[in-house]
């Protein structure tokens, strides 16, 4: 078993190889284990129409999941097509919606960047009100001493 997926592109060219000859179609019987393929070109050309794909056909242990496998299969490669968009669009818009949030952060970086600098603008204005002040008060204590220089 290959640990490869199967890509979309894969499955379609399975579809259209298969489309080429036509639908498979169940055996009637669970116990007959077999699945008919049309197959104009194979044994003896367009007058035999279906070949028959046998899975060991055994009346005690009828091989079902074959079987049922075998005619799921173009079922199941449209089902990988389908996944496949339908991945591609939510990764379309996952990328879309990171990169909304990568400009909300990079905004929010920004705005604080400014707070911080206000609040260090305002940081250096207390500071130098606060050294505005002692000067204040030294000179009122000196001009109530009487040594006003």
């Amino acid at each position: 078993m290959s640990d490869e997926n199967m890509s979309a592109a894969k499955a379609q060219a399975l579809l259209d190889a298969r489309e080429a000859k036509g639908a498979w179609r169940v055996g009637g019987v669970a116990s007959e284990g077999r699945v008919w393929a049309h197959d104009p070109t194979a044994l003896g050309g367009p007058s035999v129409e279906e070949v028959c794909l046998f899975f060991n056909a055994n009346l005690y242990r009828p091989h079902d999941g074959n079987r049922a496998l075998a005619a799921a299969a173009p079922d199941l490669a449209r089902t990988v097509i389908a996944q496949a968009a339908e991945i591609a669009t939510l990764r379309a818009a996952y990328a879309q919606d990171l990169d909304g949030l990568r400009a909300e952060l990079r905004r929010a970086d920004d705005e604080r960047a400014t707070w911080r600098d206000l609040r260090d603008a305002a940081r250096e204005y207390l500071a130098a009100c606060d050294a505005c002040e002692e000067a204040v008060d030294a000179f009122r204590a000196n001009v109530a001493k009487g040594d006003a220089d």
